[in-house]
């Protein structure tokens, strides 16, 4: 059997301005980032419906607000959200929860990738040069899969359809 089930597959071409964003690339996005999640949690749910269990995708602020240069991404990560909401809505007699983690968080395998970005085009710069509210980019292993894990737990029992944003207030606040 399956208890948890955590969807965080993404893809993202190169920034690029929404009227010049390759079909390709943008179909590709969209398979990686919310259908794989969708094929993931249908394959799953029989396996969850008669003994409950849980399922955190993995979203981004590019799916709340809406990232320049990032049209893919953003309906992805938007999609991510709204498959997310449906399914707690729809799965949640079955005592599956299904919630989201917004992360915005950093390691060295995305350190690495992010330093082979054309300068402007990184996700820390896609926030622009404000700093997140705690003054800080979080670490994955310590901000991020905390969360995740609460999430996976029985202290999660009663939460579903949660879009809970670990990023140091950058989605909700104007900061800096």
């Amino acid at each position: 059997g399956v208890d948890i089930l955590v969807n965080n597959a993404a893809y993202s071409a190169p920034p690029t301005p929404l009227q010049d964003e390759d079909e390709e690339a943008y179909l590709r996005t969209i398979n990686v980032g919310v259908s794989s999640a969708y094929r993931f949690m249908k394959r799953v749910f029989p396996l969850m419906k008669d003994k409950g269990g849980k399922i955190i995708n993995f979203s981004s602020m590019a799916g709340i607000r809406g990232t320049k240069g990032a049209g893919a991404y953003a309906v992805a990560k938007a999609g991510v959200i709204g498959l997310t909401k449906v399914a707690a809505n729809d799965w949640g007699e079955y005592g599956i929860n299904v919630n989201c983690v917004v992360p915005m968080a950093m390691n060295d395998i995305w350190a690495s990738i992010v330093a082979k970005m054309p300068e402007g085009t990184s996700p820390t710069d896609a926030v622009g040069a404000r700093a997140t509210a705690l003054g800080f980019v979080g670490e994955a292993d310590r901000h991020i899969a905390p969360a995740a894990v609460f999430l996976a737990g029985e202290d999660s029992d009663y939460i579903t359809g949660l879009v809970l944003p670990v990023d140091g207030g950058v989605t909700d606040l104007e900061t800096k």
